[in-house]
């Protein structure tokens, strides 16, 4: 069962059009901190000589620790985290059927994302 532990401030999901994707700043931070947890997840990947998951039922548990409480939606930084692992961890996030999130105020950010086949 893979777990990863990112020492990194995780920014939320937002909903974007063709247009905002290039001009909105919430936008381009949100992609640079994908491309940044993908890199990441990546590294975790091949130290643990973990396989992608394909095409199997999964479960996931997030642990969001963060330096200011409710500055966003629990589920937007879920769907970060989610977006990010596709492709790295797992071929595609339809096949999660449990998740389980919270998050915590902590001095300094940190994610454990754990998952497993069902």
């Amino acid at each position: 069962m893979p777990e990863f532990i990112i020492e990194e401030p995780i920014y939320p999901y937002v909903r974007m059009t063709q247009k905002t994707k290039y001009t909105s700043p919430y936008a381009q931070m949100y992609l640079r901190n994908k491309g940044v947890l993908k890199f990441h997840l990546q590294q975790q990947m091949d130290a643990g000589e973990f396989s992608m998951f394909e095409h199997q039922p999964m479960g996931c548990d997030l642990s969001f620790n963060v330096e200011q409480m409710h500055k966003c939606d629990l589920d937007n930084l879920v769907k970060a985290v989610l977006d990010a692992a596709q492709g790295v961890v797992y071929t595609n996030d339809s096949w999660i059927d449990s998740i389980s999130a919270r998050r915590k105020l902590a001095d300094r950010p940190r994610l454990i994302f754990e998952i497993w086949a069902l």
